[in-house]
């Protein structure tokens, strides 16, 4: 990798950083099974103490049951599928408990937060399987709906569709969105760094050139003073050449600097 496509691969990494800290433009979540994990960290406290069935082990309950284990890693999973088994292999790659699908209307009853993800065209939980009355989370999402919306009127439930969770990630969306004239700038502003840079390159064979030719005026005595003197006269010629590219009058300049300490370049 050459010199140039390092210093863009760093440039690029400095603006990605800059703009994850200075912006919000990463704030948030705007993923469906990631939302999930949100909302129930912001309704349900003492997680510890709650069991958590997600109903469908297809592809998108997959994700959604990597996103529980991995966020919500002391909270009791269990997972039921039409299908046991694919329930029992995801169960077993999640550290989760296995409910047979026979055994759903009681593991809904008995769960304090039902996740469902399946894609029945009726609805796959019905009212008459909440007997026990007490405090739950349903998150339906499922399209079409597979969760009775009936259900929203039984006391202690609080029913979500994915519907009403795609309004919070448009929010997000918008959040963003807002975000991005701040994320340009910055990028902006990195472009320019690089640009300038790049072209303080062309005067490298001037300024490696002059360094040289010092070094052997010093001769075999070059003293730490010696040494100073030349990095500050290198210096010197490198701030004259960026603000007007005139090699001869600068190199000029450059000498005057070395061999007169109290020189003043009018350039």
């Amino acid at each position: 990798m050459n010199n140039l496509m390092q210093r863009v691969i760093n440039y690029a990494f400095q603006a990605s950083k800059e703009i994850k800290t200075k912006t919000k433009i990463s704030s948030g979540t705007v993923s469906v099974s990631y939302a999930a994990i949100e909302i129930i960290k912001e309704k349900i406290a003492h997680l510890a103490d709650k069991k958590i069935l997600l109903f469908g082990t297809g592809k998108f309950g997959n994700n959604v049951a990597v996103n529980l284990s991995t966020y919500l890693p002391d909270a009791s999973l269990h997972f039921c599928n039409r299908t046991d088994e694919k329930a029992i292999l995801l169960a077993e790659k999640c550290n989760a408990a296995f409910v047979p699908f026979n055994d759903l209307s009681e593991a809904v009853n008995d769960t304090d937060i039902l996740i469902v993800s399946t894609s029945s065209e009726s609805y796959s939980v019905l009212p008459s399987f909440f007997t026990n009355e007490k405090e739950r989370l349903v998150l339906d999402l499922s399209i079409p709906q597979n969760v009775d919306p009936a259900i929203k009127n039984i006391p202690g439930i609080q029913l979500m569709n994915v519907d009403e969770i795609s309004v919070i990630l448009d929010k997000t969306i918008d959040k963003r969105k807002a975000e991005i004239p701040q994320a340009l700038q910055v990028i902006a502003e990195t472009i320019s760094e690089l640009k300038d840079w790049y072209e303080s390159q062309a005067h490298n064979p001037v300024l490696r050139k002059i360094k040289s030719q010092l070094n052997e005026l010093a001769g075999d005595e070059i003293t730490m003073c010696n040494k100073q003197r030349i990095q500050k006269t290198v210096s010197f010629l490198a701030i004259q050449l960026k603000k007007e590219s005139n090699k001869g009058c600068q190199y000029i300049n450059a000498l005057n600097n070395y061999f007169l300490p109290d020189y003043e370049a009018t350039a």
